[in-house]
């Protein structure tokens, strides 16, 4: 078994009703484990609803970056399929640099074959 590493960086936007009562922690904790549920079940579908159409992702140690919801589905369909074990968030990290945006930054722990 081969483990491999990689951080997920992403830039959601998110509507907030009011942006001070707002937890980016939490808001980021929600977007990874819709992605981690997603990817698990190899929901292709769902893991590109968490992202808008001109969103960049970076999984450094693969050398993997994706722009777009094309690429980022090349990535997807690589890393999600069902019934492998998916990606496991080992730790978060999300800012608020915007009112209506966060960086969410996640380390991810992904055991394959290989």
């Amino acid at each position: 078994m081969l483990t491999r590493m990689f951080a997920s960086v992403a830039l959601l936007l998110i509507m907030f009703a009011s942006p001070a009562a707002a937890d980016p922690n939490a808001i980021g904790m929600a977007h990874s484990e819709a992605f981690a549920k997603a990817c698990a079940a190899g929901d292709i579908p769902g893991v590109l609803a968490l992202y808008e159409d001109d969103a960049t992702v970076i999984w450094p140690g693969q050398g993997e970056v994706a722009h777009g919801k094309a690429e980022i589905e090349k990535l997807a369909r690589a890393l999600c399929k069902a019934g492998q074990p998916g990606p496991r968030l080992k730790s978060q990290n999300s800012k608020q640099v915007a009112p209506d945006y966060i960086a969410n930054v996640g380390l991810w722990d992904l055991t394959a074959t290989g």
